[in-house]
């Protein structure tokens, strides 16, 4: 069966202009709803890493609080820790005096008297004093008060280099006394060459 088709041409190509403007309409239609849709999930992934960007400014600007807080403890600890610095450096060449004269009060003999205590930190210690003069000490010149303070001196662990410097007969409130002079270095220090021993005298 043979299709006629009566319409003019001119109606002809007005139809078939009218189809392809239609066609071009609604291809432009999808353009711009697949434009908007693309649009849409971009604008939706920019405003994640906005999101993301702000977050982290805040959590910057939270930081540099916390830093400029923390850094007042920090210039304290430094401060803090000169000032150790230079407490150790002032203290790193002191004696403990009163450790050294409460163990030297605890060790010495109960007949020996000390008149003089002199204490240098680089000339160590000279004792001068006094010691009971007993008649039953056999031999007289052995002053056994005198040889027991430098043992027990020698108990001293601080103390070191005890030398008896001499010991001669002397007078004490009115009574027998052998008088004596005992130099000792202190413990850390380089010992000085020992004097020749001086004769005792009588």
């Amino acid at each position: 069966m043979t299709k006629i088709n009566l319409l003019p041409k001119e109606i002809l190509e007005k139809r078939k202009s009218e189809s392809r403007l239609l066609q071009i309409f609604i291809g432009f239609v999808v353009l711009i709803v697949v434009m908007g849709g693309i649009y849409s999930l971009v604008s939706m992934q920019v405003g994640k890493e906005q999101k993301k960007l702000d977050d982290l400014r805040a959590e910057n600007s939270r930081l540099n609080k916390s830093i400029a807080e923390y850094k007042v403890y920090e210039e304290r600890k430094v401060k803090l820790q000169d000032l150790e610095k230079t407490i150790s450096n002032a203290l790193s060449g002191e004696i403990a005096w009163h450790k050294i004269l409460n163990e030297v009060s605890m060790v010495i003999p109960s007949d020996v008297w000390i008149d003089e205590f002199v204490g240098d930190m680089t000339e160590g210690i000279t004792c001068r004093g006094y010691a009971i003069d007993y008649d039953f000490d056999t031999p007289d010149l052995g002053h056994k008060p005198v040889a027991e303070w430098i043992v027990r001196m020698s108990e001293i662990k601080v103390l070191t280099s005890i030398w008896l410097n001499y010991t001669q007969k002397a007078t004490f409130k009115e009574q027998p006394a052998i008088q004596f002079e005992i130099t000792t270095q202190l413990e850390g220090e380089k010992p000085a060459s020992a004097p020749a021993a001086p004769p005792t005298k009588e």
